[in-house]
């Protein structure tokens, strides 16, 4: 199955931006980053090139939705079949990563999200909530971005 990362950028952390691709090309993933007009396009520009990323350089910030679809063209355009969509700030692990690639793909599931957890609660929220559904999958209402 042929994968496809997108990160969606705005004046990011670098050092952060850094970490998440060395994990991701450690994981041989490829990657799309589609920057909102950051101010250090240049220095995410010389990243991207020493990680051998794709990069998308918005001239203006066009927001998140307009980002999002970027990246879902671009993978249609190269024929990922599978993409996974994240925030500059997104917190990724081995364990998110191997999760997702594991789930099963039909034609009846459109998004997996994840169970966003609260580290102010230490608890796991689902629309504003403590989450109390402990099943591997479920239907939910609201998904994040990323």
């Amino acid at each position: 199955m042929k994968y496809l990362v997108g990160i969606v950028t705005y004046n990011p952390n670098i050092i952060e931006i850094k970490n998440k691709l060395t994990l991701l090309r450690e994981k041989e993933y490829n990657v799309i980053i589609v920057d909102n007009s950051s101010k250090n396009i240049n220095i995410l520009k010389e990243t991207s090139k020493n990680f051998d990323t794709f990069l998308i350089e918005n001239s203006e910030n066009m927001g998140i939705a307009f980002a999002l679809n970027q990246i879902f063209e671009f993978a249609e355009k190269k024929k990922f079949e599978w993409v996974l969509t994240l925030d500059q700030d997104s917190d990724i692990s081995d364990s998110l990563l191997e999760t997702f690639s594991m789930c099963p793909m039909n034609n009846q599931v459109g998004v997996y999200c994840p169970k966003v957890y609260d580290i102010i609660s230490r608890t796991f929220v689902q629309n504003g909530k403590a989450e109390t559904n402990r099943k591997k999958y479920s239907e939910i209402d609201k998904c994040i971005t990323s």
